[in-house]
Parts: C-alpha cells; sequence; structure tokens
C-alpha cells in the first residue's frame, strides 16, 4: 500500500504522534472512487490523553477485535480521548 503523510484533521500532529501512531494508505486503483484512505492507529496508553481532531464529511469504520462502529458527520467538535481507549484501533 502507498503511504500517505497528511495529517488532515489532526491538531497539533507533533503533540499527536508523542502518543499515538497513526499510518494513512492510499486506497487500491479499483477501490478509489469509494475510499480516500485506510488509516491506523495504535495507541499503549501510560496516562490520558485528549486528541482533538477536526472531522470531514465522511464515513469512518472502526475495528476492534470484538465489535465494529460507524461514525458519520458530526454536528460539533468531538473530544474523544483516544488513549482512554483499552488497545489498539484498526479503521477504514
Amino acid at each position: 500500500m502507498e503511504t500517505t503523510t497528511s495529517h488532515r484533521g489532526v491538531l497539533d500532529p507533533e503533540a499527536a504522534a508523542r502518543h499515538f501512531r497513526l499510518a494513512r494508505y492510499a486506497p487500491s486503483p479499483d477501490l478509489a472512487h469509494l475510499v480516500e484512505r485506510h488509516w491506523f492507529v495504535e495507541w499503549h496508553p501510560r496516562e490520558p490523553y485528549t486528541q482533538r481532531v477536526v472531522t470531514h464529511p465522511s464515513v469512518n469504520l472502526a475495528f476492534e477485535p470484538h465489535y465494529a462502529l460507524v461514525f458519520g458527520v458530526v454536528g460539533r467538535a468531538p473530544t474523544e480521548c483516544a488513549a482512554m481507549c483499552a488497545g489498539p484501533a484498526l479503521a477504514a
């Protein structure tokens, strides 16, 4: 997969990089008309950390070992605390 270097939507990416790993990948050519990118986030929190993001008009699918979630467009700035989650997440 081709890696993208965009920090789009992540406020203060340098601080974020100290708390979690974010990797973004371009979709395969046959999915490019449906998928902007795939992304993976991994964290192993030692203390709570709040990451503010700017959402974009899109849908995110998040997969954890025992469940999946669907996130749509939100009307206000979210304040999810990624480091409070129990383990690594995979999202597309």
